[in-house]
Order: C-alpha cells, then structure tokens, then sequence
C-alpha cells in the first residue's frame, strides 16, 4: 500500500483515492484499480486485514476507469495513447473482448492507428549469454518480436498485417515506414519463445 495512504484510515483512504480518480489519466486509473481490486481480493482470501479502499469503491473505481476508456476509444484518444495494447487488454478483460476488436476493427483504416499499433507492438527481450571463463556478455543482447497470438485478443492481426504491407508499399513517411519495418522483420512470437 501506498506509505502516504497508510496514515489513514480505510474511509478516508477511499475518499482521497475517489477524489483522485475524478480527475486522473484513464491509465493511472486502469492501474490503480487494479491495484485496489488485487487488494481486495487478498482480504477476502484472508492474505491480508485492510484493502487499499472499500470494496464498493474499488467497483466504482473500475466501473469509472472502464467509461472513461470507452470515452477516450470514442473521441479518438485510445488510438494515441502511449500504452495503447496494454490499456486495450485491461479493456478487454474488464468488460468483453467483442467490445475491444469492434473498436479495433473501426479503426484498422485508420494509417495512423496502424502504424501505432505497429509500433506499440513490438516489444524487446533482453538476454546474455551465460559464457565460458569469464567470457559472457557484459552488456545485454535486445531483440524485438511481435507476441501475434497474444494480440488476438484485443486486434485481427491477420487484418493488421495486411494493412501494415499496403501501407508499407504506399507513399508514406520514412519514420512510419522504418517503424512498420521493423514490425514486419520481428519474429511474431513471444519473447521466452525467441532462440
């Protein structure tokens, strides 16, 4: 728990908290419920005494961050978030993974979103090698990849990728194109997955 919210009791941890969520980012939001829905969840498994607030507002609490997404995927926001897959996971866990892909399938026309969504995508694994002697890597070994499987979830990627190669192939910018590249290049696996 938060050192700072400790100090208080649970009601008034649960006011401090709603009165901060009445004006957070939709990320801070989907974050912290979590966090406070975990915590609950731990009192009634009888890991722990207190939650971080009240049960029923850790409900208003996602119900709050669940509209607020919904708000941000119909006024166009979603689409630029900076942790847009994550945020489109928690979405989908949180209300139905139909809702999500309507939205992504909107938005598939959109270059734009495409070229973010390529870009969120591709994640990195760091690995060093174990040596022989004294011989290992001193400074870790990044490759991307491209967990399509997992991103069925939340986008068709079999669609994605079809409008990542006609974009590509279209008269587009060098930094979209060098951000699609790299999309296209990764392997489309999960990084433990990665050789």
């Amino acid at each position: 728990m938060n050192n700072l919210l400790e100090r208080f009791d649970i009601g008034r941890r649960t006011k401090l908290v709603e009165d901060a969520a009445s004006t957070s980012s939709a990320f801070w939001l989907m974050s912290y419920a979590d966090r406070c829905k975990n915590k609950n969840d731990d009192v009634v498994a009888g890991k722990i005494s207190e939650g971080i607030i009240e049960s029923a507002a850790c409900d208003r609490l996602i119900a709050l961050a669940v509209r607020r997404i919904r708000e941000a995927a119909d006024d166009g926001t979603l689409a630029k978030m900076r942790d847009l897959i994550p945020a489109l996971f928690w979405w989908s866990r949180q209300s139905d993974e139909s809702e999500v892909l309507a939205w992504t399938k909107a938005q598939i026309a959109n270059d734009d979103f495409i070229v973010h969504f390529a870009h969120e995508a591709v994640q990195q694994v760091v690995s060093h090698s174990l040596g022989f002697d004294d011989l290992s890597d001193r400074v870790g070994r990044r490759r991307d990849y491209a967990p399509l499987e997992d991103l069925r979830r939340v986008i068709d990627v079999d669609f994605l990728q079809i409008r990542v190669n006609e974009i590509i192939q279209s008269p587009c910018g060098d930094e979209q194109r060098g951000i699609l590249k790299r999309f296209i290049a990764a392997p489309k696996k999960r990084g433990r997955d990665l050789d």
